[in-house]
């Protein structure tokens, strides 16, 4: 049974995503606030955490940071549960390292979606969403080309073009060829229903990489990698729950 490590300091909803996770065959152990994590003793190793942001006296920031320094959590998949939605919140968390986040209000389904999937990751399974496979129809090829509306007009694009996709909630960055990134309203499992899954991985919650474009990878710290793209200097960070998706694809 996959143990839950629930921190959400408003207690009707506590007890509801408790109640969910449980019907659906999870163990839960709950906290009201970040201190409690480190100061009452764990019934278990969570198999995945998950923690509101917005929470009085520590919010989930502080507490994301202080489960890293510790030596039994520091590689748990983590979910952020929030209800702020600007875009430079969300991306805060992600560059944190977090592996997923949950916006409020959100359905059970979500819920369980978000879970099942990081816990599948993280023991170098399949993706939870690959356990459902996708029509092959709805698959582009990797010579097929794609509109993308730009604002003012649709702009014809190859899809080997496409070096990298980030994404933050409904809205992406399209990179080509080291050129002005394309913004468009498209999340990334947008993305993955059309993109060839034979070229095109997610290495990350908010990144999509086209691995011929790939140059090489290096080891980084606490179980990550970094992958470097042809002619783009910055690095992208693999997260450690994405690792397991490389196999066979990438060598490192």
């Amino acid at each position: 049974m996959n143990n839950i490590m629930l921190i959400e300091d408003d207690k009707q909803l506590r007890q509801n995503i408790r109640i969910a996770l449980e019907r659906s065959g999870f163990q839960v152990d709950e906290f009201s606030n970040g201190s409690e994590v480190f100061v009452k003793k764990l019934d278990s190793t969570p198999d995945l955490i998950l923690c509101d942001i917005m929470m009085p006296e520590k919010d989930g920031y502080w507490v994301f940071n202080e489960i890293k320094k510790h030596h039994t959590l520091s590689t748990i998949p983590f979910i952020f549960i929030t209800a702020k939605v600007d875009r430079d919140d969300i991306r805060k968390g992600m560059n944190l390292g977090a592996d997923d986040y949950l916006t409020k209000p959100f359905k059970i389904s979500e819920l369980l979606d978000a879970v099942n999937s990081r816990i599948s990751l993280h023991k170098g399974n399949a993706p939870y969403s690959k356990l459902k496979p996708k029509p092959q129809e709805t698959l582009l090829k990797i010579d097929n080309f794609i509109l993308l509306d730009v604002g003012k007009k649709l702009e014809r694009i190859a899809i080997k073009s496409i070096d990298f996709i980030k994404a933050d909630g409904v809205y992406s960055e399209v990179y080509m060829n080291n050129t002005p990134k394309i913004e468009v309203r498209k999340s990334l499992n947008d993305w993955e229903h059309i993109l060839p899954n034979e070229s095109f991985i997610r290495i990350h919650r908010s990144t999509i990489i086209n691995i011929l474009a790939v140059s090489h990878v290096e080891k980084w710290f606490n179980q990550t990698l970094l992958l470097y793209i042809q002619n783009y200097k910055e690095p992208l960070k693999i997260s450690r729950s994405y690792k397991s998706a490389l196999k066979g694809k990438i060598i490192f």
